[in-house]
């Protein structure tokens, strides 16, 4: 009872007081609003917003009158965010309190118990949600909230946890930024990791991740082809008239229009595109693809570039080399593979291609294996499935001694039956030798005669001992043999040692190119910083007498008696950090680009230096550098070329690693913007203000001038200002209601906004 008189009492005040509102303001308005515009909705809107009825009845007025009605027919009352639907309905019907009043604590338990009853959730979620599954009730009944105000990102997330219907595969009904590239693989990742930015909105958090990713949404250009002049005014008026290839991606059409107004990009210079293996980049065929299309030299070798190039040649014509019959050639798994991997589709479908296939997919794990085993396994049997379940290698790469030695472990089917390795002719398969070793691994009967095989036959036996009797042995090293640095100031020592070899040896370095002996020793200790940068083989010869090597500068001179272990391979780079060029020297703000001319190695970065280049602000590999966030002061920029085994986090300038080669520093100095002023007198002011500005620079400037709501009351300026000129204004507003305005000033480079107050 003491609830319904204390409604009742505010139901009166409140009629009261909103009666004389009501007529008050239809009575004073000037503006004459649509057919059917009228009520407690209209004097809300009109009382909210006098413009809508001194001035004008505009879209604004609409749209906050449509809102009212929407919210509830006019009700004062406004309730919590996802408040709606039948259940409001039937609260405000049944308790005008909470429509005229105050919506509080027993209107939202009334309206909990509608919903909790069967109502309709006020809360919608997203589109991929089933709402008629085990996964979306448990939801909603665990936090009611996700039903009764909104379905948000912790909804989501519990729904994700039981279903699979929101995990960012099905279509997103999200719109992202226009500077985000939706088939990228950022926004692959980002749709990944977050379904909520697929399939309820692309907020903040979204545009961050994607940031983080992509440099597309970052402000600077993607940076174009190393041989556009980004200086030039072909480049200027390529992104002025197409800010696709300024924001998304410098493509064929971009470079092509580049290409009308400079031959800077004409594919003569070195091409910085890398074509599929297949590709003869020699050939004729390939240079005319350079030449009629140079984004295939300077941006990208695409299909367009493979389709040309097939026309003109076949080398590339034909269709990958097939692949074992379980491997889905279909699939997304098989289609990265090749795509990362152009050999397994060019050359041959090996372990390396099917490891990273198995990475991705399990149609080959378990199903049918690539590999066949000997006669004697019986494939469909427990054993065999045991073996390949537990070790994959036996199911796709190959069936070895140590797979036979698992299957034999849980079958007997391979012991003791006829042998179906076949030995080399010099084995007595009769004799006591062979029997013996078949006896003791029954892998040289089952499987293989391999090496091992051979091996324990010849100690039981001479029949098949090579009457050279040398044996090149087999070569390792535990120095690193690859991108090794000359000209860093370390000496290259590397260590080749040799196991198994009789007779006289020698270790040797030869040119990988041409097979010329560079070095020998009988020690294996070579200092490879004294060879030129290029590609070497490390190997050990056995020969019978040492004269044989005497004169032998090539491989392909030694003859006689001899025998050649395994190779290894030896890489020699020189480095060097190039030549560094900045876009400018003086910057207030905005990106300077860094190019750099004539560096060498296998990998290089860009990074932007404090004052007294002991300290890494920031790097990459475009040498763009945005300069907004920087305190005013000196900064320097250097180009670091360097190998794969460098760790670039771990550079702490000036101290670098070794295999690290920088360029010049070239100085960059921030200096404070010039800015434009705004002033304006009197203020508050009866109606009549006076404005005056300056421009730092000759740029497009406008002054504006708005209302508190966002309207835009008048336009006072629009041109070219001269540099450093004052201009001074008057505004009349005399006409318009007291209360606060805007001026904006607008210029090429800034925006500064100036309140006033009007006061009659």
């Amino acid at each position: 009872m003491k609830k319904f008189f204390t409604r009742m009492l505010g139901v009166c005040s409140l009629l009261l007081a909103f009666s004389f509102t009501s007529t008050e303001a239809v009575a004073q308005c000037a503006v004459v609003p649509p057919a059917g515009v009228t009520g407690a909705c209209y004097a809300q809107v009109t009382s909210a917003d006098p413009f809508c009825c001194d001035n004008s009845w505009d879209t604004l007025c609409q749209n906050a009158y449509d809102a009212c009605v929407a919210g509830g027919g006019g009700c004062a009352a406004v309730p919590p965010a996802g408040v709606s639907g039948p259940c409001y309905d039937q609260v405000i019907a049944g308790d005008a309190f909470c429509c005229d009043n105050s919506w509080d604590t027993l209107c939202q338990s009334d309206y909990d118990a509608c919903v909790a009853g069967g109502g309709s959730c006020a809360a919608v979620p997203a589109a991929c949600v089933d709402v008629n599954s085990a996964a979306y009730a448990t939801t909603i009944a665990n936090d009611p909230f996700c039903c009764d105000n909104s379905w948000d990102t912790i909804c989501q997330g519990a729904y994700d946890d039981l279903s699979a219907t929101c995990d960012g595969t099905e279509p997103c009904v999200t719109t992202p930024d226009p500077c985000v590239i939706v088939n990228g693989a950022a926004y692959d990742q980002v749709i990944l990791n977050d379904p909520f930015c697929c399939n309820n909105t692309w907020d903040s958090v979204c545009q961050d991740a994607y940031d983080l990713l992509s440099n597309s949404c970052t402000g600077a250009c993607i940076a174009p082809p190393a041989c556009v002049d980004i200086n030039s005014a072909a480049y200027s008026n390529t992104i002025a008239n197409d800010s696709f290839c300024c924001n998304f991606g410098w493509d064929s059409l971009c470079q092509s229009a580049y290409d009308l107004e400079s031959a800077t990009c004409d594919g003569t210079e070195p091409c910085v595109t890398t074509p599929d293996p297949c590709v003869i980049v020699n050939g004729a065929a390939y240079n005319q693809v350079i030449l009629d299309d140079p984004f295939c030299c300077n941006n990208t070798w695409d299909s367009v570039c493979q389709d040309a190039y097939d026309l003109l040649s076949n080398s590339c014509t034909g269709a990958c080399i097939a692949p074992p019959a379980c491997v889905d050639v279909n699939g997304a798994a098989y289609a990265t593979v090749i795509a990362n991997d152009p050999f397994c589709c060019n050359t041959g479908w090996d372990s390396l291609c099917q490891s990273a296939y198995d990475g991705l997919s399990d149609t080959c794990v378990g199903g049918g294996c690539l590999v066949v085993p000997p006669a004697c396994v019986d494939v469909n049997s427990a054993a065999y499935a045991t073996v390949v379940a537990n070790d994959a290698f036996c199911c796709n790469t190959g069936w070895d001694s140590i797979c036979q030695g698992a299957y034999d472990g849980l079958s007997d089917t391979c012991t003791g039956g006829g042998c179906t390795a076949v030995a080399p002719a010099c084995v007595d398969v009769n004799g006591a030798a062979y029997a013996t070793v078949i006896a003791n691994d029954a892998f040289c009967c089952n499987n293989t005669w391999d090496s091992i095989c051979q091996d324990a036959y010849d100690l039981l036996s001479d029949s098949c001992l090579d009457p050279c009797n040398v044996d090149g042995g087999t070569v390792s090293s535990a120095s690193q043999l690859t991108q090794l640095c000359k000209g860093d100031g370390d000496q290259d020592f590397i260590q080749i040692n040799v196991a198994g070899n009789v007779g006289v040896g020698f270790f040797g370095i030869v040119r990988q190119s041409d097979l010329e002996v560079v070095a020998t020793n009988q020690t294996g200790l070579f200092n490879v910083e004294n060879f030129p940068a290029g590609q070497y083989f490390a190997g050990h010869v056995s020969v019978e007498d040492a004269a044989q090597l005497a004169g032998v500068t090539n491989v392909n001179q030694l003859s006689g008696c001899f025998d050649l272990s395994n190779q290894l391979a030896v890489t020699s780079i020189q480095l060097a950090g190039g030549t560094v060029t900045t876009s400018s020297t003086t910057v207030c703000g905005g990106t300077v680009t860094a190019t750099v001319a004539g560096n060498q190695g296998p990998q290089g970065r860009f990074a932007l230096l404090n004052q007294t280049a002991t300290v890494v602000i920031a790097q990459n590999t475009t040498g763009v550098f945005n300069f907004n966030s920087l305190a005013t002061g000196i900064y320097r920029i250097v180009h670091i070329s360097y190998t794969g085994n460098v760790n670039l986090g771990a550079i702490m300038p000036p101290v670098l690693p070794p295999c690290v080669a920088p360029s010049n520093l070239v100085t960059v100095t921030k200096v404070a913007c010039a800015t434009a002023v705004l002033e304006s007198s009197p203020n508050p002011t009866p109606g009549t203000s006076y404005v005056t500005f300056t421009v730092p620079t000759e740029e497009y400037t406008t002054l504006e001038v708005y209302d508190m709501s966002g309207r835009k009351v008048t336009e006072l300026f629009n041109q070219v200002t001269q540099k450093d000129v004052e201009y001074r204004l008057e505004f009349n507003g005399v006409g318009l209601p007291n209360g606060v305005y805007i001026y904006r000033l607008t210029t090429g480079s800034e925006v500064i906004i100036d309140k006033f107050m009007i006061a009659k």
